[in-house]
């Protein structure tokens, strides 16, 4: 499932939830298929009616702005129809902006010569581990992933090691990050300051 910003929001909320019910920390697969399943058509419908409704009000105040310019009421149907060309685009992408809906992102680029190898792999993974915060990287031509955001696939970075060694990245590799929690802020500079570090490896090539 390709996922927009809020129910990708809606889904670590549950997680959150799910983890107090099951007594362990409960996996983002865990968190998304139980939603799927229980939450999701529910969700969708509310957002749905939620998003009309602000489009409604903001479709009235565009009716008041241009009827004034006008000298005349242009009608609401005339108005939604000026507001779907010229804002209803922007409208949808503001609303799902990653950062709207409480995410913080980082795009960094991998400098150390051997790339996320074993022993940075590790340190990466454990370090994220120290935050109270959700963390997941993207890559372009990633085959392995947690789920679809907008298009792209993320992998969940603080799993296992494992993960980390599957991304595959070299030097030159541009990872794009998300973080939702806490500590999002935090967690997102000291990945940041490690990775740009080259892990205390070499960064050039011979």
């Amino acid at each position: 499932m390709d996922l927009n910003p809020s129910e990708l929001r809606a889904i670590l909320d549950h997680k959150f939830f799910l983890s107090q019910n099951l007594g362990r920390e409960a996996s983002i697969d865990e968190a998304s298929a139980d939603f799927l399943e229980r939450y999701m058509d529910a969700f969708r419908t509310e957002q749905l009616r939620l998003h009309n409704l602000i489009q409604i009000d903001e479709i009235k105040k565009h009716q008041w702005v241009e009827s004034e310019k006008a000298g005349r009421d242009i009608g609401l149907e005339k108005a939604a129809q000026d507001w779907r060309i010229k804002y209803a685009e922007i409208y949808r992408a503001e609303s799902e902006a990653l950062e709207k809906q409480g995410f913080l992102t980082l795009e960094v680029t991998v400098v150390n010569r051997n790339g996320i190898h074993v022993r940075p792999a590790g340190t990466l993974s454990t370090l994220a581990a120290k935050f109270d915060a959700d963390v997941y990287v993207s890559k372009e031509g990633m085959d392995h992933f947690n789920f679809m955001l907008q298009g792209k696939p993320y992998l969940n970075f603080k799993s296992v090691m494992l993960n980390l060694l599957t991304i595959n990245a070299c030097q030159g590799t541009v990872l794009n990050f998300i973080a939702y929690g806490r500590q999002a802020k935090e967690v997102l500079e000291a990945i940041r300051e490690l990775i740009e570090s080259g892990f205390g490896e070499k960064t050039k090539t011979a």
